[in-house]
């Protein structure tokens, strides 16, 4: 890799210390992306506490940790190869238009889940169609929200706005799961799909609301779009890819998803359920406290450790840490100390997601980043419907004590990949200035200047 300084293109972009540069109150941001920012937020919780709890019915209809793996395996496969192929359609149309229709859909199928559960008889085909309808949807909104980012404030204040919606979202995600833990345990399942319903509702009336300052995509005819769309969708994976920070930044995210999104959707009801014989109250817990954590660490955690350790070391940190947290509390039996465990690990999370994604967003190519976004959260989830399937017969043919140990050791197998991250370790040790759009003259093969569209 070069040795020069990299020079930033814009002296208006600068890269922000992970959370230590977001302001004390958000109100700079602007109105529109406050509302835009509550939306995609309810509409996380949403999707979460629709997952949570209908995780929860099955296992209890079924008792099968298998047919419980291979339906949420399904929804995420969905999800998760969905997007690569979806994530063009923000390039090409309106992304706030493309936004709204996406919520609009959601609670569409949110309100076909709620009849199935409540009119219907138990069906794993008919629940599991319907949540890969929903997760198919998702492929289509994340990646235009997070491109949508860029037109909705001005463009000294979008490192602050990535970085606040990266950090926002993670710890949402995990809030929509402590809510339906939380439904669950006062009521039923069922409680908690509805609220879910509404809160999709909700997310879909605030996204009226938001104006862009300028117009997010293009409106392409849809002959012209589908002639381009396979390059598009190829655009995303082929920058990532020849981006070695990224790529390797990639793989790393994959091991961490390998081992957190099986923990909190699949492995921890069962690990409530059939290993320490408690019920939803005790899952709450655990989900609290894990989302407590990052709402903590968000706050602290990067501000702190960036600066006593710097950000190379601080970004391997926390995954060792993270994963020890899990590994540690596998074998436990006492509640209080697995929700301090829990309370670890969320915090730990936090120092990476920022360092990273703030990155990424800065020293990408502007006219790169949606692709480059949607490239990246494909390899960084492509086996996750994988694991979660294997996950399950682990589960069934071991104890669930050693796949909880196992979740741990993926994410400390990432904090070693990023120690080894040498592109991104550099980028991290320069000042601020000097890495925006860095990876343009890092990598001009990952960015050809006749794909810039």
């Amino acid at each position: 890799m070069p040795r020069e300084t990299i020079r930033p293109p814009d002296a208006n972009l600068s890269i922000a210390l992970a959370s230590s540069d977001l302001p004390p109150s958000s109100t700079g941001l602007g109105r529109d992306f406050l509302i835009f920012l509550v939306a995609t937020s309810l509409g996380t919780i949403a999707t979460a506490c629709i997952r949570f709890a209908l995780s929860w019915h099955i296992v209890k209809v079924t008792g099968s940790a298998t047919l419980f793996a291979s339906i949420i395996a399904a929804s995420h496969f969905a999800e998760v190869y969905s997007k690569p192929l979806l994530a063009p359609l923000g390039d090409c149309f309106r992304r706030l238009r493309v936004l709204r229709w996406s919520f609009l859909a959601s609670f569409l199928l949110a309100v076909a889940l709620v009849v199935a559960v409540l009119e219907g008889p138990f069906s794993a085909f008919g629940l599991a169609s319907i949540l890969v309808a929903m997760s198919v949807v998702n492929g289509l909104r994340d990646p235009a929200a997070a491109a949508l980012v860029p037109n909705l404030v001005a463009p000294e204040q979008l490192t602050q706005a990535q970085s606040l919606r990266s950090t926002v979202a993670s710890a949402i995600g995990l809030a929509g799961s402590i809510l339906g833990g939380l439904l669950t345990a006062a009521t039923q399942a069922t409680a908690a799909i509805l609220a879910g319903c509404c809160l999709i509702a909700l997310a879909s009336a605030l996204a009226l609301a938001v104006r862009a300052r300028s117009d997010a995509g293009t409106q392409t005819s849809l002959k012209t779009f589908a002639s381009t769309w396979h390059r598009r969708t190829l655009d995303g994976l082929r920058a990532t890819w020849k981006t070695r920070a990224e790529r390797l930044g990639a793989l790393a995210a994959a091991l961490i998803n390998m081992g957190i999104t099986p923990l909190t959707t699949l492995v921890m009801p069962l690990w409530v359920i059939q290993g320490l014989k408690a019920g939803p109250t005790t899952l709450a817990w655990f989900e609290t406290a894990l989302g407590v954590g990052i709402i903590a660490g968000s706050y602290w955690g990067p501000k702190h450790f960036n600066r006593w350790l710097g950000r190379p070391r601080a970004s391997v940190l926390g995954p060792l840490a993270m994963g020890l947290a899990i590994v540690v509390a596998a074998f436990q039996t006492n509640v209080w100390v697995i929700a301090a465990l829990m309370l670890a690990c969320g915090f730990f999370f936090t120092l990476l997601l920022v360092n990273g994604s703030t990155l990424r967003a800065v020293a990408t190519p502007s006219v790169y980043r949606a692709r480059m976004i949607g490239g990246f959260a494909f390899i960084a989830t492509c086996m996750y419907p994988f694991v979660s399937q294997a996950t399950g017969y682990l589960v069934e043919s071991t104890s669930v004590e050693w796949v909880v140990a196992l979740c741990g050791l993926f994410i400390m197998a990432a904090g070693v990949l990023v120690a080894f991250n040498r592109d991104a370790q550099r980028l991290w040790s320069q000042p601020d200035a000097d890495i925006a759009q860095a990876y343009a003259k890092l990598y001009p093969d990952a960015f050809p200047a006749d794909d810039r569209r």
